[in-house]
């Protein structure tokens, strides 16, 4: 299996995994309180954001429509703010709100998925990146 090939799979399946948690709040409990659990669009929103470019400028550099080297450097830094955006996040959210806004118990370690999708991107990002340059 093509290394690069793969790096691109595990990051863009860890970006679109960001952006399916986030959205997933909103499927599980009221607007509202995903709002508050979010703590505005500096959270979970804009990292989910973040995840987004990732995805876009690892499938684009694969598929050769923009430069490698150039996109590598996009790719890390947006997988990089989307780690340094949720990982603070997580550790401050109160698990009572967690707890509090539904009944699904799975909902517990949401954040912790978050993160760990985020790690996830980040090492497809930087082995994306050692393939590239």
């Amino acid at each position: 299996m093509d290394t690069e090939r793969a790096a691109v799979g595990l990051g863009a399946g860890a970006a679109a995994a960001v952006v399916l948690l986030v959205l997933a709040a909103y499927g599980v409990a009221d607007a509202r309180a995903v709002a508050v659990y979010y703590g505005g669009l500096l959270g979970p929103p804009l990292a989910a954001l973040f995840a987004a470019v990732a995805a876009i400028g690892l499938l684009g550099a694969h598929r050769g429509r923009s430069d490698r080297p150039t996109a590598a450097g996009v790719v890390l830094v947006a997988a990089f703010a989307t780690l340094a955006l949720l990982a603070p996040w997580a550790l401050g959210v109160s698990p009572t709100l967690v707890g509090g806004m539904t009944s699904i118990a799975a909902f517990e370690h949401h954040r912790w998925a978050l993160v760990l999708a985020a790690l996830g991107l980040l090492a497809g990002a930087g082995w994306f990146a050692s393939e590239a340059l």
